[in-house]
C-alpha cells in the first residue's frame, strides 16, 4: 500500500532524468571533441601556411642573393679599377685601406679594400698576437686568458694540452686549425676569421696602414678613442698623397709590422631596405688571362647580414 502512495511515473521519470543528463554529457563530450579536431586542422593549416610563406621569403631571399651578387662583382670591378687609378703615382697608397661608394638606385654600395698587410698573417701567428685578438676581438674575459696564455705560451706546442686533445700545429695552414685550440668554440670561430689571411708567406705582426677596424683595436689593446685619432691621420695621409702613415705612439709595438702585400681583401656590402649583403673577395695584383690588372684568388658567398 506505501507504493500505491508514491506519485504515478515517479520512476519512470527519474529515470528520464537520468537518460537526459547522459545525453547532454555524450553532447558536450562530441562538442569538446569536434572543438579539437576544428583546434587541430588549424594548426595543421597555419603550419602549412607557415611553410609556405617561409619558401617564399627564402625565395625571395635567394633571388636578392643572387642579384646582389651580380652587383657585387661590377662594384668590385669598378673599385678596383679606380684603385689601380688612384694608386698610379703613388706606389706607397697601395698599402693604405681605402673606401669606394658605389650608388644603386636608392642604396649605396660599400667597397672597402684591405691590402693582407693590415691582417694577421695565420702562419706567422705569434702566441701573443692570438692572446691579444683573444682579449680585445673576440671578448674572452680576463680570468679565462689565463688557461689560453698558458696552453699557447710556448709556441703553439702541446706541452700544456692534456693527452683528450689533439696536439696543435706549429704552424697553422687552415683557418679551420683554430677550432684545434680547446676553447674556441664555434662562435668565438666564426669571430676570428675576420682577423686573419691565408698566404704562402707573410710577416708577423700588423701594418697599421692597411688594417681594417677591428685590427687596429688589437693594436689600440681596446681603446677606440686611439683607433678614431689614427683613422684621422691615416686619412690625411691618403689625402695628401704622400703615404708615409706613421703608427699611433699607443699602439703596442710588438705587434707592429711594415710589410706590405700584393694581396687584397675587398668587403663590399649593400644595404638595401629590406635586405643587407655582404661579399668578400681576395685579389691578387697580378695580371689574369684575360689582360685583366688583378687576379680573382677566391670569392667567399653572398651573406645576408644583420641590419
Amino acid at each position: 500500500m506505501a507504493r500505491a502512495d508514491r506519485p504515478y511515473g515517479s520512476n519512470s521519470g527519474g529515470a528520464a532524468v537520468t537518460l537526459g543528463s547522459y545525453r547532454r554529457q555524450q553532447s558536450g563530450l562530441a562538442l569538446v571533441m569536434v572543438m579539437w579536431l576544428v583546434a587541430a586542422m588549424s594548426l595543421m593549416v597555419a603550419s602549412v601556411v607557415y611553410v609556405a610563406r617561409m619558401d617564399v621569403k627564402q625565395q625571395q631571399l635567394d633571388q636578392e642573393m643572387i642579384r646582389a651578387g651580380a652587383l657585387f662583382d661590377k662594384a668590385m670591378r669598378l673599385s678596383m679599377r679606380q684603385f689601380k687609378i688612384d694608386t698610379a703615382e703613388n706606389n706607397a697608397s697601395k698599402q693604405i685601406a681605402q673606401q669606394y661608394f658605389l650608388e644603386h638606385n636608392s642604396s649605396e654600395l660599400k667597397v672597402e679594400i684591405y691590402p693582407a698587410s693590415g691582417l694577421i698573417h695565420l702562419g706567422s701567428l705569434t702566441p701573443e698576437l692570438l692572446i691579444a685578438v683573444l682579449q680585445f676581438g673576440v671578448g674572452v674575459e680576463e680570468g679565462d686568458l689565463a688557461s689560453f696564455v698558458e696552453l699557447i705560451g710556448g709556441g703553439f706546442s702541446s706541452a700544456a694540452i692534456d693527452d683528450e686533445f689533439l696536439d696543435l700545429p706549429n704552424r697553422f695552414r687552415a683557418l679551420e686549425d683554430l677550432l684545434l685550440i680547446p676553447g674556441i668554440t664555434v662562435d668565438r670561430y666564426e669571430l676570428l676569421k675576420d682577423y686573419f689571411y691565408i698566404g704562402q708567406s707573410g710577416a708577423p705582426g700588423v701594418n697599421p696602414a692597411a688594417a681594417p677596424r677591428e685590427l687596429l683595436s688589437i693594436l689600440a689593446e681596446g681603446d677606440e678613442t686611439v683607433v678614431d685619432e689614427f683613422l684621422m691621420l691615416r686619412e690625411e695621409a691618403l689625402n695628401s698623397g704622400d703615404g708615409n702613415v706613421i703608427p699611433h705612439a699607443q699602439f703596442s709595438t710588438g705587434m707592429l709590422s711594415s710589410a706590405d702585400s700584393s694581396v687584397y681583401r675587398v668587403d663590399v656590402s649593400l644595404a638595401a631596405d629590406k635586405y643587407a649583403f655582404k661579399q668578400r673577395y681576395w685579389i691578387s695584383m697580378m695580371q689574369s688571362r684575360e689582360g685583366v690588372p688583378w687576379r680573382v684568388q677566391s670569392k667567399e658567398p653572398v651573406r645576408s647580414v644583420g641590419r
